[in-house]
């Protein structure tokens, strides 16, 4: 238990992580305080407006480094001797490198070869944030834990979810592509550097991945596992699960709306149409709410949506369109 446990310690700097695209953590050094570590974790400095990964070298040797794990576990000699050898392991030796280290990873102490003839597991990462955890997970246990070189695929060229990635990049790329699995299949061996040397030799991008670690349609692989490129699929103990979420400040104005007694019902038709509004999508804001088209920013739309048609359906854009609801029959 107190390997997974450390397993979960590690999970203490995951939320910094995960919110949105823009995972990386800016940052201005004034060279008098460095602000990362205070961010992130111990180990992390501020270079170029970002906070660097603090765990480039291994998420474990980071956590078994901390005052946090010292303060859970106390002193070494208070565990057993297995996991003690472990410890001392991790905090002596860096994770094994991957094909995403660059040509200078092993001098600077990030990682080291391995000792073990083993090609490289890819995982495929899929395009959402509990896929990418566990995906992040495996790529940990691979590369700090058994000395494999394992790396991640986001289906799409130079993006990347790789866990140790210098600047904690957190691209999202494809997702539900059996073709990834399909391609580990069809390369020599298995060995998904085989489209690397195509990719670099400007034969084009080929995503390969040995694994994926979260689907939530079977029926998209069955094809890769009826053709032998995949193994049947198997269930990992967890279970994903659909849910009603509401704000606080929500339940605040009308506890009612906490369980679906306060929303079921023709009796609840009435008050739910009144406190739900209907979403409008740029265009029609502009054309149908806007005094002036948009033409004039009035704090929800800087301008009209792009004469291109583009972004006429959306209901929000970062910076130019904040969103906008409004009773309508239809609700």
């Amino acid at each position: 238990m107190l390997l997974l446990d450390a397993l979960l310690l590690a999970g203490v700097a995951l939320p910094f992580f995960l919110p949105t695209a823009e995972a990386q953590v800016a940052c201005n050094d004034t060279h008098i305080h460095d602000p990362c570590e205070e961010l992130l974790w111990k180990g992390s400095h501020c270079r170029d407006g970002f906070c660097t990964n603090p765990f480039q070298a291994g998420c474990l040797r980071s956590m078994f480094e901390s005052e946090e794990y010292e303060k859970k576990y106390g002193v070494i000699d208070d565990v057993d001797a297995s996991f003690r050898a472990l410890r001392r392991r991790l905090l002596s030796t860096p994770r094994v490198c991957n094909s995403e280290d660059g040509p200078e990873a092993v001098k600077q102490g990030l990682c080291v070869e391995s000792e073990g003839d083993y090609p490289e597991v890819r995982i495929y990462s899929q395009n959402w944030e509990s896929a990418f955890v566990m995906s992040w997970i495996m790529q940990l246990i691979y590369s700090e834990l058994l000395g494999v070189p394992s790396s991640i695929e986001s289906g799409e060229a130079n993006k990347t979810v790789d866990f140790y990635d210098e600047f904690n990049r957190m691209d999202y790329g494809t997702a539900n592509d059996p073709a990834v699995i399909q391609n580990a299949h069809n390369a020599e061996g298995g060995d998904c550097a085989t489209y690397k040397k195509m990719e670099n030799s400007g034969q084009g991008f080929f995503p390969c991945a040995h694994m994926t670690m979260e689907i939530w349609n079977p029926s998209l692989w069955q094809d890769v596992v009826n053709s032998g490129a995949a193994e049947a699929i198997e269930l990992l103990g967890m279970f994903g699960t659909w849910g009603w979420r509401i704000t606080n400040f929500s339940l605040k104005k009308d506890p009612s709306l906490a369980n679906h007694y306060g929303l079921s019902g023709k009796e609840n038709r009435k008050k739910l149409a009144e406190t739900f509004k209907r979403p409008m999508k740029w265009a029609n804001y502009c054309n149908l709410v806007s005094s002036t088209n948009c033409s004039v920013d009035d704090g929800v739309a800087k301008r009209p949506p792009a004469d291109d048609g583009s972004e006429d359906n959306l209901y929000f854009l970062k910076g130019l369109y904040t969103g906008h609801f409004r009773d309508t029959e239809k609700k």
